[in-house]
């Protein structure tokens, strides 16, 4: 049986995910991606705007993922402008070496 280039992208991301990830349960994992893709996109979410995400999971749920993954150091919440009331969610250093990884394991297979 041959394996698909997503196949073999699957694996080498689980391998990725087990020696950065240290074990995160698939939904901070989601959330972590959604964070990071709107952060890309010149948008980065505010805390407010992660609470809403309750077609992920209830507010308290998020309130605790959110917590996890600052305390496993994936985010950063950021003042931006003059605004000290409005927290922006950002992916930290070490989120981003994460995803530059899963890029280029993911570059590696398509090639």
């Amino acid at each position: 049986m041959t394996t698909s280039a997503y196949i073999q992208f699957l694996k080498t991301r689980h391998e990725l995910d087990v020696q950065t990830l240290f074990g995160m349960p698939a939904d901070e994992r989601e959330l972590l991606e959604i964070v990071a893709v709107l952060a890309a996109q010149g948008k980065p979410m505010t805390v407010t705007q992660f609470m809403h995400l309750t077609h992920l999971a209830s507010p308290a749920t998020l309130h605790r993922k959110m917590s996890n993954l600052l305390e496993a150091r994936m985010i950063v919440l950021v003042h931006e402008g003059k605004d000290r009331r409005t927290k922006y969610i950002h992916p930290s250093g070490l989120a981003i070496d994460y995803f530059q990884r899963a890029g280029a394991a993911l570059a590696k297979v398509a090639a």
